[in-house]
């Protein structure tokens, strides 16, 4: 499954939008027999980087299909969510 496009507004930011909503995603993508959530962080938006790490993503060396290639390369990450591998963020974060 491919998570495209993650925005929240300016003033929920550090309140846990953003990973209430990629947890959603993920426990979807595991129902739904996906085998991981893969995405792309943008050039010139890398500081987000650190957050999808810190929920258990890794670097891919794999082409992201929705790129447009305007602003260079994405970093393409992604983060296995089978059934029964998946977890929570708290609870994957616990482990490392």
């Amino acid at each position: 499954m491919t998570l495209n496009k993650l925005a929240t507004l300016p003033q929920v930011r550090g309140q846990g939008v953003a990973r209430q909503l990629v947890d959603e995603v993920e426990g979807l993508a595991a129902r739904e027999g996906f085998q991981r959530v893969l995405l792309a962080v943008s050039q010139v938006n890398l500081g987000v980087r650190p957050f999808y790490e810190g929920l258990g993503y890794r670097q891919v060396d794999e082409d992201y299909a929705y790129s447009s290639g305007k602003n260079g390369r994405p970093v393409v990450l992604a983060k296995e969510v089978a059934e029964g591998r998946w977890q929570k963020a708290e609870g994957s974060r616990a482990g490392q």
